[in-house]
C-alpha cells in the first residue's frame, strides 16, 4: 500500500497528466507532467515507467469519475431524466467525455479496464432506459448519441478555458439537454445509434489535434 505522500504524488501526476494529454495528445511532455504535478521528473518514472503506463492510468482514472458521477447522479436524483441530465452537465463542465479520443489506441486493455468501462455503460444505459420508460427521453436515443454527444460538448469549446468557455460549455448542453426530450411533434431520427465496436472505432479515429491560436 503506498504512503500518503507517495499516493498523493500519483494523484497529482495523473491529473496534470490528463490536463496535458487533453491540450497536447499523447506525446504530450512528460517533464511538463512532471513540472505541472509540482514533482521531479524522476518521480514520474518511479511511478509510471512508461508513457503508455500514464496513459492506461490516466484513462481508467477519468473512467472510474464517469462512473462516480453517474452513480452520484442516480443518488441524487429520483427521476432518471433528472438523473441524465446532472450526469451530462456534470460531465461537460468537468470535459471528462474528451480524453478517450485524444488518446486512441494508445491504451493496452486489462480486467479493471474492462470492469470499469462495463459498470460504466451498465449504469448510463439504465438511466437512458428508464428515462424513455417514464416518456422523458425520445425513444430513438440511444447509448451511443449520448457517448458521442458528450465527448463533442467535452471538447468542443475548451479553448481558450476560462469563464467564456465555461460559460459556452453550459449554453450547448442546455441545448443538447432540449433536444433529447421526448415531444410528440418531433421527427424521427436518421440512422441509428453508434454500439459497441462502430462507437469505440469513432471515438478513437476522431481528429483531435489541438487549436493553435494564431
Amino acid at each position: 500500500m503506498l504512503r500518503l505522500d507517495a499516493r498523493r504524488n500519483r494523484e497529482k501526476i495523473l491529473l496534470a497528466a490528463r490536463l496535458a494529454f487533453l491540450e497536447s495528445g499523447p506525446d504530450a511532455s512528460l517533464e511538463e507532467i512532471a513540472r505541472r504535478a509540482s514533482v521531479g521528473i524522476a518521480t514520474l518514472y518511479r511511478r509510471f515507467p512508461t508513457r503508455e503506463a500514464l496513459i492506461r492510468e490516466v484513462v481508467v482514472l477519468t473512467k472510474q469519475e464517469l462512473l462516480a458521477e453517474a452513480r452520484q447522479a442516480q443518488a441524487d436524483q429520483p427521476r432518471a431524466w433528472d438523473a441524465l441530465a446532472q450526469f451530462l452537465r456534470r460531465v461537460a463542465i468537468r470535459r471528462l467525455g474528451s480524453l478517450l479520443p485524444v488518446l486512441g489506441g494508445r491504451v493496452e486493455p486489462d480486467q479493471v479496464f474492462y470492469d470499469v468501462r462495463d459498470a460504466l455503460i451498465a449504469t448510463v444505459r439504465d438511466l437512458i432506459e428508464r428515462a424513455q420508460a417514464d416518456g422523458d427521453l425520445r425513444s430513438d436515443v440511444g447509448f451511443g448519441d449520448v457517448q458521442v454527444m458528450t465527448n463533442l460538448l467535452s471538447r468542443g469549446v475548451q479553448a481558450p478555458p476560462g469563464p467564456v468557455s465555461d460559460r459556452l460549455t453550459a449554453r450547448y448542453t442546455e441545448l443538447f439537454l432540449a433536444a433529447l426530450r421526448a415531444r410528440p411533434d418531433l421527427p424521427a431520427l436518421p440512422g441509428e445509434s453508434l454500439a459497441n465496436g462502430d462507437l469505440e472505432h469513432y471515438l478513437a479515429h476522431l481528429d483531435t489535434a489541438p487549436d493553435k491560436a494564431g
